[in-house]
Protein backbone atom coordinates (compact mmCIF):
# COMPACT_ATOMS: atom_id res chain seq x y z
CA UNK A 1 0.00 0.00 0.00
CA UNK A 2 2.81 2.41 0.89
CA UNK A 3 4.50 1.87 -2.46
CA UNK A 4 1.19 2.26 -4.28
CA UNK A 5 0.50 5.60 -2.62
CA UNK A 6 3.97 6.81 -3.63
CA UNK A 7 3.47 6.13 -7.35
CA UNK A 8 -0.22 6.39 -8.16
CA UNK A 9 -0.11 10.07 -9.14
CA UNK A 10 3.25 9.87 -10.92
CA UNK A 11 2.90 7.11 -13.50
CA UNK A 12 0.61 6.05 -16.34
CA UNK A 13 -0.17 2.83 -14.54
CA UNK A 14 0.81 0.17 -12.03
CA UNK A 15 1.48 -3.55 -12.27
CA UNK A 16 0.79 -6.06 -9.52
CA UNK A 17 0.16 -9.76 -9.00
CA UNK A 18 -3.09 -11.37 -7.93
CA UNK A 19 -3.99 -14.85 -6.71
CA UNK A 20 -7.59 -15.99 -6.62
CA UNK A 21 -8.47 -17.83 -3.39
CA UNK A 22 -11.44 -20.02 -4.29
CA UNK A 23 -12.09 -21.00 -0.66
CA UNK A 24 -12.68 -17.40 0.40
CA UNK A 25 -13.72 -15.99 -2.99
CA UNK A 26 -10.92 -13.53 -2.47
CA UNK A 27 -8.64 -11.74 -4.96
CA UNK A 28 -5.36 -11.60 -3.06
CA UNK A 29 -2.74 -9.06 -4.13
CA UNK A 30 0.33 -11.24 -3.75
CA UNK A 31 3.21 -12.77 -5.68
CA UNK A 32 3.83 -16.42 -4.69
CA UNK A 33 5.93 -17.82 -3.14
CA UNK A 34 5.88 -14.73 -0.94
CA UNK A 35 3.62 -15.17 2.08
CA UNK A 36 0.22 -13.56 1.62
CA UNK A 37 -0.53 -10.47 3.68
CA UNK A 38 -4.25 -10.87 2.86
CA UNK A 39 -4.39 -7.68 0.83
CA UNK A 40 -7.78 -7.66 -0.87
CA UNK A 41 -7.84 -6.32 -4.43
CA UNK A 42 -10.87 -4.25 -3.47
CA UNK A 43 -8.86 -2.43 -0.79
CA UNK A 44 -5.91 -2.04 -3.13
CA UNK A 45 -8.11 -0.43 -5.78
CA UNK A 46 -9.65 1.91 -3.20
CA UNK A 47 -6.20 3.20 -2.28
CA UNK A 48 -5.24 3.55 -5.93
CA UNK A 49 -7.81 6.24 -6.71
CA UNK A 50 -5.63 8.87 -8.30
CA UNK A 51 -5.70 12.47 -9.45
CA UNK A 52 -5.41 11.05 -12.96
CA UNK A 53 -6.70 7.99 -14.77
CA UNK A 54 -4.30 5.07 -14.61
CA UNK A 55 -3.93 1.62 -16.16
CA UNK A 56 -4.02 -1.45 -13.91
CA UNK A 57 -1.84 -4.29 -15.17
CA UNK A 58 -2.86 -7.42 -13.25
CA UNK A 59 -0.71 -10.53 -13.49
CA UNK A 60 -3.12 -13.32 -12.53
CA UNK A 61 -0.95 -16.07 -11.09
CA UNK A 62 -3.40 -18.95 -10.86
CA UNK A 63 -6.23 -18.54 -13.37
CA UNK A 64 -7.36 -21.99 -14.50
CA UNK A 65 -10.37 -23.93 -15.77
CA UNK A 66 -11.84 -24.28 -12.27
CA UNK A 67 -11.64 -20.71 -11.03
CA UNK A 68 -11.68 -18.34 -14.01
CA UNK A 69 -15.46 -17.71 -13.95
CA UNK A 70 -15.54 -17.10 -10.19
CA UNK A 71 -12.52 -14.80 -10.42
CA UNK A 72 -14.23 -12.87 -13.21
CA UNK A 73 -17.42 -12.48 -11.17
CA UNK A 74 -15.49 -11.16 -8.19
CA UNK A 75 -13.47 -8.75 -10.33
CA UNK A 76 -16.69 -7.52 -11.95
CA UNK A 77 -18.21 -6.79 -8.53
CA UNK A 78 -15.18 -4.82 -7.42
CA UNK A 79 -14.85 -2.65 -10.54
CA UNK A 80 -18.59 -1.98 -10.59
CA UNK A 81 -18.66 -0.92 -6.94
CA UNK A 82 -15.62 1.32 -7.36
CA UNK A 83 -16.61 2.65 -10.79
CA UNK A 84 -13.40 1.52 -12.50
CA UNK A 85 -13.51 1.19 -16.28
CA UNK A 86 -12.86 -2.36 -17.45
CA UNK A 87 -10.85 -1.16 -20.43
CA UNK A 88 -8.34 0.34 -18.00
CA UNK A 89 -7.49 -3.11 -16.64
CA UNK A 90 -5.08 -5.52 -18.34
CA UNK A 91 -5.58 -9.13 -17.25
CA UNK A 92 -2.32 -10.97 -17.91
CA UNK A 93 -1.84 -14.75 -17.76
CA UNK A 94 0.37 -17.54 -19.02
CA UNK A 95 -2.85 -19.40 -19.93
CA UNK A 96 -4.79 -17.16 -22.34
CA UNK A 97 -7.48 -19.79 -22.88
CA UNK A 98 -8.84 -18.92 -19.45
CA UNK A 99 -9.29 -15.18 -20.01
CA UNK A 100 -11.47 -15.27 -23.12
CA UNK A 101 -14.48 -14.38 -20.99
CA UNK A 102 -12.61 -11.49 -19.37
CA UNK A 103 -12.02 -10.08 -22.84
CA UNK A 104 -15.65 -10.49 -23.82
CA UNK A 105 -16.62 -8.59 -20.66
CA UNK A 106 -14.51 -5.62 -21.76
CA UNK A 107 -11.18 -6.13 -19.99
CA UNK A 108 -7.91 -5.96 -21.88
CA UNK A 109 -6.03 -9.26 -21.87
CA UNK A 110 -2.40 -10.25 -22.31
CA UNK A 111 -0.69 -13.55 -23.02
CA UNK A 112 2.41 -13.79 -20.84
CA UNK A 113 4.90 -15.53 -23.14
CA UNK A 114 7.38 -18.22 -22.09
CA UNK A 115 10.45 -16.43 -20.66
CA UNK A 116 14.14 -16.37 -21.60
CA UNK A 117 13.63 -17.02 -25.31
CA UNK A 118 16.91 -15.23 -25.99
CA UNK A 119 18.75 -18.06 -24.18
CA UNK A 120 17.26 -20.87 -26.29
CA UNK A 121 19.11 -22.90 -28.88
CA UNK A 122 17.86 -22.70 -32.47
CA UNK A 123 15.68 -25.84 -32.43
CA UNK A 124 14.28 -25.13 -28.98
CA UNK A 125 13.49 -21.55 -29.94
CA UNK A 126 11.69 -22.71 -33.08
CA UNK A 127 9.52 -24.99 -30.94
CA UNK A 128 8.59 -22.20 -28.53
CA UNK A 129 7.80 -19.79 -31.34
CA UNK A 130 5.60 -22.39 -33.02
CA UNK A 131 3.73 -22.95 -29.75
CA UNK A 132 3.25 -19.22 -29.23
CA UNK A 133 1.96 -18.85 -32.78
CA UNK A 134 -0.56 -21.66 -32.29
CA UNK A 135 -1.77 -20.33 -28.95
CA UNK A 136 -2.18 -16.75 -30.18
CA UNK A 137 -4.25 -17.98 -33.11
CA UNK A 138 -6.46 -20.14 -30.90
CA UNK A 139 -6.87 -17.69 -28.04
CA UNK A 140 -6.80 -14.07 -29.12
CA UNK A 141 -5.66 -11.49 -26.57
CA UNK A 142 -5.17 -7.75 -26.82
CA UNK A 143 -1.47 -8.04 -26.07
CA UNK A 144 1.45 -10.40 -25.84
CA UNK A 145 3.75 -9.65 -22.89
CA UNK A 146 7.41 -10.46 -22.36
CA UNK A 147 10.73 -9.38 -20.89
CA UNK A 148 12.49 -6.66 -22.89
CA UNK A 149 15.43 -9.01 -23.55
CA UNK A 150 13.17 -11.08 -25.80
CA UNK A 151 11.95 -8.08 -27.79
CA UNK A 152 14.08 -8.65 -30.91
CA UNK A 153 12.93 -12.25 -31.20
CA UNK A 154 9.28 -11.46 -30.56
CA UNK A 155 9.23 -8.44 -32.83
CA UNK A 156 10.83 -10.39 -35.70
CA UNK A 157 8.30 -13.19 -35.45
CA UNK A 158 5.19 -11.26 -34.38
CA UNK A 159 5.74 -7.75 -35.77
CA UNK A 160 2.05 -6.81 -36.01
CA UNK A 161 1.02 -7.99 -32.56
CA UNK A 162 0.27 -5.37 -29.92
CA UNK A 163 2.77 -5.69 -27.11
CA UNK A 164 3.50 -4.83 -23.50
CA UNK A 165 6.86 -5.47 -21.92
CA UNK A 166 9.01 -4.84 -18.87
CA UNK A 167 12.51 -3.56 -18.29
CA UNK A 168 14.30 -4.80 -15.19
CA UNK A 169 17.53 -2.88 -15.63
CA UNK A 170 21.04 -4.26 -15.95
CA UNK A 171 23.45 -4.67 -13.04
CA UNK A 172 26.43 -5.42 -15.25
CA UNK A 173 28.02 -2.06 -16.09
CA UNK A 174 29.25 -3.20 -19.53
CA UNK A 175 25.77 -4.36 -20.52
CA UNK A 176 24.01 -1.30 -19.11
CA UNK A 177 24.35 0.94 -22.18
CA UNK A 178 23.27 -1.73 -24.72
CA UNK A 179 20.27 -2.53 -22.50
CA UNK A 180 19.26 1.14 -22.43
CA UNK A 181 19.54 1.34 -26.23
CA UNK A 182 17.27 -1.68 -26.51
CA UNK A 183 14.83 -0.05 -24.10
CA UNK A 184 14.69 3.15 -26.17
CA UNK A 185 14.12 1.14 -29.36
CA UNK A 186 11.21 -0.64 -27.68
CA UNK A 187 9.74 2.67 -26.50
CA UNK A 188 9.83 3.96 -30.08
CA UNK A 189 7.89 0.96 -31.39
CA UNK A 190 4.28 1.90 -32.17
CA UNK A 191 3.08 -1.62 -31.37
CA UNK A 192 4.31 -1.41 -27.78
CA UNK A 193 1.59 0.26 -25.71
CA UNK A 194 3.02 -0.07 -22.20
CA UNK A 195 6.46 -0.59 -20.73
CA UNK A 196 7.01 -1.54 -17.11
CA UNK A 197 9.93 0.04 -15.29
CA UNK A 198 11.38 -0.85 -11.87
CA UNK A 199 10.57 1.41 -8.95
CA UNK A 200 12.27 1.27 -5.58
CA UNK A 201 9.90 2.59 -2.95
CA UNK A 202 10.78 4.46 0.21
CA UNK A 203 8.92 1.96 2.33
CA UNK A 204 10.84 -0.88 3.98
CA UNK A 205 8.01 -3.21 2.97
CA UNK A 206 7.83 -4.93 -0.41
Amino acid sequence: MDKLIEVKDKYTGIEFDVVYDSNLNFLDVNHPPAKSIQLNLRDFFKKSISSKEIIYWIDFKNINSLNNELALLELNKIVKDLNIQKNKIIVETTSPEFVNKFRKEGYLTAYYLPPYLYTKEKDSLAFYLSEIDNITKLHETDYISFDYKDFSIINSNFPKSKKISWYTGEKNYIKRIPSKIKLYNILLDNNVDYMLLPYKGKSKYR
